[in-house]
């Protein structure tokens, strides 16, 4: 008789993710050399900076010329050569005033309206583009015109997360110096026929700014959201205990079929020599192993809208919007929101890697193997908006990021990159130096008349920072919420599934002690 009793089950194997191949790597090799070659040439010829890469370039010719010549896409520049006759244009993204498509009898021509030197307003028209080149190359001088290239440096980041960190420890010592000057006046009997100075000077300014009232909310708030976390704590500690019970209940199932298979020989002979000469698989347990250390879970993401160029299937590239949602990112066409393409929605759950390319601001996405989907490929200037809205939306290491050979690299996975605003260009300044950002946040004390006292304004500015860290933590606490509230359903769940077990097990056993006395008794 089979002396093998119940054996664990072994655990599912993770889902293969996208792997670049071999002839991947090689073409992507191939193109960074080319890009670099014709980067250090325009760089070169134009004298510019090494921050300008090529993004593309098409062959075509001045209109009423005879000579082929090449036209060049940088980040803020748009550039032309023809080598013979030499000629060279070098147009600003800053200094144009139009791009537009024209046909000219019969023939199509790409049109840049800009301002030459002073303000003498110039022409460049292109004609001759291959196929389907020329709308390309239209679309992306539009898109790099109006979109300029933006990327966040990581050590202003960190720099932005200390600042952070440094007021909420100011607002942590002024609460407790706040509570130490009210235990204090509560002491102080002078008080309650006098007032406090502070208080008499925000009183004269004719707006009273009830300071103490947002710090002691703030306060409740902290303390709420520490409750919050130490009950996430308990919790998880619940969960591991009740998969520890499930776990033995299952085992005593597992004996109770091994016990099961062995009373089937007692009882019967053919069972019995079937045992013994069979292939009897050994019976597996299903075991729960799994981490119930609780992340909070965040709330929806509100919906990111970003402007890119999609390549469609043909290779052209076309405006859209990457529009980021609750489960998944879609491509829409700007004019109607519908989706560009009937299979441009994607499950964040399905994206294996993002593949920055060896052409600047192009990328791809990858998809697990298992889902059998294309590539999506597009084009941005918030490629690392982009990227970063991808790490965030999806659990810790789903997604690979893989820069190929002369990718632009750049960091992610920081909340505050989403959220900074984009560059511009500054008609007023140089390409590359003349950016501004949008306006901050209108300050309450901004609003006030000039009559209101400096201690007034610094008072309401102190009561705007508590109410905007009171905001943050009420939005903290509804996700610890929603993720208690999920889990207490998941072990309730598990508490009936626990319950059912156990009550097939008794059941189970009594009729296995029947059987035994039925064949001690036979």
């Amino acid at each position: 008789m089979s002396s093998e009793g119940p054996q664990d089950e072994e655990e599912r194997p993770p889902r293969p993710p996208y792997v670049e191949s071999a002839a991947e790597k090689k073409s992507a090799l191939e193109k960074a050399k080319k890009k670099r070659d014709r980067t250090a040439y325009i760089r070169n010829i134009f004298n510019l900076s090494t921050d300008e890469t090529v993004i593309q370039n098409y062959q075509c010719k001045l209109k009423g010329s005879l000579f082929q010549g090449r036209l060049y896409l940088t980040q803020n520049y748009l550039l032309y050569t023809q080598k013979m006759p030499t000629k060279l244009i070098q147009i600003p993204f800053r200094k144009i005033k139009a791009v537009a498509g024209e046909t000219m009898f019969l023939f199509w021509y790409l049109v840049i309206d800009y301002v030459a030197k002073g303000t003498q307003p110039t022409k460049c028209i292109l004609g001759g583009f291959q196929l389907n080149h020329g709308t390309e190359a239209l679309n992306l001088a539009n898109y790099l015109w109006n979109n300029q290239p933006s990327y966040v440096d990581m050590a202003e980041i960190e720099n932005l997360e200390r600042q952070d960190r440094a007021r909420l420890e100011e607002k942590r010592q002024a609460i407790a110096k706040a509570e130490k000057a009210k235990s204090d006046a509560a002491s102080n009997p002078f008080d309650d026929a006098w007032g406090s100075g502070s208080a008499q000077a925000t009183k004269s300014s004719g707006v009273q700014v009830d300071r103490q009232a947002t710090k002691d909310a703030l306060r409740l708030a902290e303390q709420a959201l520490q409750t919050g976390s130490e009950t996430l704590v308990e919790l998880s500690r619940q969960a591991d205990q009740l998969d520890q019970i499930e776990n033995t209940i299952e085992g005593i199932h597992g004996k109770l079929d091994y016990a099961d298979r062995l009373l089937r020989g007692i009882e019967s002979l053919p069972a019995y020599i079937g045992q013994n000469l069979g292939k009897s698989k050994p019976l597996r347990v299903k075991r729960i192993v799994a981490d119930r250390k609780l992340n909070v879970k965040k709330g929806a993401a509100p919906t990111m809208d970003v402007e890119i160029l999609c390549k469609l299937p043909n290779d052209s590239l076309v405006e859209a919007i990457l529009s980021f949602g609750g489960n998944g990112v879609s491509c829409l066409n700007p004019e109607t929101e519908d989706l560009l393409l009937p299979q441009h929605f994607y499950k964040y759950s399905d994206i294996s890697a993002i593949v920055l390319r060896a052409r600047h601001e192009h990328c791809d996405l990858r998809f697990f193997p298992d889902t059998k989907m294309d590539r999506f490929r597009m084009m941005s200037s918030y490629l690392q908006i982009i990227v970063n809205e991808f790490i965030l939306r999806t659990p810790k290491g789903q997604i690979q990021v893989i820069f190929e050979p002369g990718a632009h690299k750049f960091g992610f996975g920081r909340a505050r990159i989403s959220v900074q605003p984009p560059l511009h260009r500054d008609a007023k300044s140089g390409a590359g130096s003349g950016f501004f950002r949008r306006e901050n946040q209108i300050k309450t004390s901004s609003l006030l008349g000039a009559e209101a006292s400096l201690e007034t304004r610094e008072a309401l500015d102190e009561a705007d920072k508590d109410l905007d860290a009171i905001s943050g933590i009420l939005g903290q606490l509804v996700d610890v919420g929603v993720t208690m509230g999920d889990e207490i359903d998941r072990q309730t769940d598990q508490l009936d599934r626990i319950n059912k077990r156990v009550d097939d097990g008794n059941a189970r056993l009594k009729k296995d002690i029947n059987r035994m006395d039925r064949v001690i008794d036979g």
